[in-house]
C-alpha cells in the first residue's frame, strides 16, 4: 500500500501539470516554511556577529591631524549599531557598509579625502588626507584654518587656541608649527568652505610671517598680530610698540622688505609717536 504523500513515483512534469497535481490534493510548499528559514538565518547571523572572528573588533585611524580621531571612531561605532538592508547586522565584517561610512565622514568633514577599508584582524581602517593649514583666519572673532588656496576648511579648537604662544601665532601640537593669525578687516561674514584669499595672497602672508620669525624683517620690536584688508590687498603687521607696518600682498615682498629695513636703520622705528609705516608705494617709505 502506497502512502498518500509518497512522491517517489511521481514523474517530473511541466509547471502546468504540476499545478493540476496540486489541485488534485498534493500538498503545497507553505510560505511559513520559507519565513522560518529566513528567521533562522538572521538569528544565526546575529549570534555569529558576536564571535571575534566574524565581527568588527577594532578601528584604526591614520593621517588625522586637525580632525579628532575619537570623532572618527565614534562614527564607525555608531554605524556598527545599524543594520544593512534592515536585517543584516553591520557588526559582521562581511556586511559592514564601507561606502555608507565614507559618505558619513564626507558629510561631517567635507574638507578631507577619506579612504575606508577592512583590515586584518577584524579592524576597520580609516585613512584621511587633510588639507594642510597655512594660516589662521579670524572673522568676526571666530578663528578658522585656511588652506593653500585661501579656503576656510575647519574651525580652530579651543585647545589649539590655548596652545598659542602669542596673539600672532597659533601653534597646533599635531602640526608642530606656528600658524600666523590674521584678522579680517573687511568684517564680512565667512564660514567653512568660503574662499577668503587667493593662493598668492596666502603665500605672501606666510612669507611675511617667516620674515618676522627668521629676522629678515629688521623691526626693533616684537610683532603681536596681523590684519588683512581683502579689498585693498593691505597686510598690516602690528607691533608691540603700537604702530603698524603696511604691506601690499600683490607686490614683491623683497622690495618692500628692503625699504622697511632701510627705514629701520635710519631709526624711524624707534620714534615714540609713530602710528604706522607704509612701504607699499614707490621707493619711498611713508610714516606718521
Amino acid at each position: 500500500m502506497r502512502h498518500r504523500y509518497d512522491y517517489s513515483r511521481i514523474p517530473k512534469v511541466r509547471p502546468r501539470r504540476r499545478r493540476q497535481l496540486r489541485a488534485a490534493g498534493l500538498p503545497r510548499r507553505r510560505w511559513w516554511q520559507a519565513l522560518a528559514w529566513a528567521v533562522a538565518v538572521v538569528a544565526v547571523l546575529n549570534a555569529g556577529s558576536r564571535a571575534v572572528h566574524w565581527s568588527v573588533s577594532a578601528v584604526q585611524v591614520q593621517g588625522a591631524k586637525l580632525i579628532p580621531a575619537d570623532q572618527v571612531v565614534a562614527a564607525v561605532r555608531e554605524q556598527l549599531t545599524k543594520r544593512r538592508w534592515l536585517v543584516l547586522p553591520q557588526r559582521v565584517k562581511a556586511f559592514f557598509d564601507l561606502g555608507a561610512l565614507r559618505q558619513t565622514l564626507e558629510r561631517q568633514f567635507p574638507f578631507a579625502h577619506w579612504q575606508v577599508e577592512k583590515a586584518a584582524g577584524g579592524a576597520v581602517l580609516v585613512t584621511v588626507q587633510e588639507r594642510q593649514a597655512q594660516l589662521v583666519w579670524v572673522v568676526q572673532g571666530k578663528p578658522l584654518y585656511v588652506d593653500a588656496n585661501g579656503v576656510l576648511f575647519s574651525e580652530v579648537s579651543a585647545a589649539s587656541r590655548a596652545d598659542g604662544a602669542s596673539g600672532a601665532v597659533i601653534r597646533h601640537q599635531a602640526l608642530l608649527e606656528g600658524l600666523p593669525v590674521v584678522v579680517d578687516e573687511s568684517l564680512e561674514s565667512a564660514s567653512v568652505g568660503t574662499a577668503v584669499l587667493n593662493a598668492p595672497s596666502v603665500r605672501f602672508i606666510r612669507a611675511v610671517a617667516d620674515a618676522v620669525a627668521n629676522g629678515r624683517m629688521k623691526l626693533p620690536t616684537a610683532v603681536t598680530g596681523y590684519r588683512y584688508d581683502r579689498k585693498s590687498f593691505r597686510l598690516a603687521v602690528h607691533t608691540i610698540a603700537g604702530y603698524d607696518v603696511f604691506f601690499a600682498s600683490h607686490q614683491p615682498l623683497d622690495e618692500q622688505l628692503e625699504k622697511l629695513n632701510v627705514a629701520m636703520q635710519q631709526g624711524i622705528g624707534r620714534r615714540k609717536d609713530l602710528d604706522y609705516l607704509d612701504v607699499r608705494f614707490g621707493q619711498k617709505v611713508y610714516y606718521r
